[in-house]
């Protein structure tokens, strides 16, 4: 099964969203008026992924909107950019 998903950095993005969408990850922020207008534009949505920074500064009123319509919140813990390929190793 092949799920879309679309990564959100800024109010630009949300013009790409389409109805095949299911997963949306938030790279820098998630304010409660954009996750807001996710929810009530596009409701096929059932999944949100933060990374770690933009977790951090997401106020907990946002996680308890997420909650209440049923979706299911990842939080990705970690690091930014490129992974260290000596670190694979």
């Amino acid at each position: 099964m092949n799920v879309k998903h679309l990564s959100i950095s800024s109010y630009a993005d949300l013009e790409k969203i389409s109805p095949a969408v299911e997963i949306v990850h938030f790279r820098k922020f998630a304010s409660e008026k954009l996750v807001r207008w996710i929810l009530e534009n596009h409701s096929q949505i059932r999944k949100f992924s933060f990374s770690k920074y933009s977790s951090s500064r997401c106020d907990s009123n946002i996680f308890d909107l997420i909650e209440r319509n049923n979706v299911q919140i990842v939080v990705q813990d970690r690091g930014s950019g490129r992974p260290n390929l000596l670190e694979m190793i």
